[in-house]
């Protein structure tokens, strides 16, 4: 599976991907994915509707995404904030799944939201 992306022509932020799915392209509203998991070569995304399963680095999926929306939370995970039910200082809730803060996240996780 790939990935395209296509940039808003008012600005440089990416509000629509499109996956390909078989022999074709299903297109995606960033705003509807709720997190990023990553296992080895691929990454799983998780959306309002589905979960997709692609092909790619997690480094390479959200460099495009818009930073003050995404936010990593762990060397395997990718949160969107506006998706966020609660958190502590070892994990993020988000609908039934629980996703681990890691350490070398938590300042800028903290920075985020603005608690110090």
């Amino acid at each position: 599976m790939t990935k395209e992306v296509a940039p808003n022509a008012e600005s440089e932020q990416v509000k629509i991907v499109y996956f390909k799915v078989q022999n074709s392209y299903e297109k995606i509203d960033i705003d509807d994915i709720i997190y990023i998991k990553s296992a080895l070569k691929y990454i799983d995304v998780f959306t309002k509707k589905r979960k997709f399963t692609l092909r790619m680095s997690l480094v390479e999926f959200i460099e495009p995404l818009a930073k003050n929306v995404f936010i990593r939370v762990h060397r395997s995970y990718v949160v969107n904030k506006n998706y966020i039910d609660r958190f502590d200082g070892s994990s993020i809730e988000i609908k039934d799944s629980k996703i681990p803060l890691g350490g070398a996240y938590k300042d800028s996780f903290k920075q985020v939201f603005k608690l110090y």
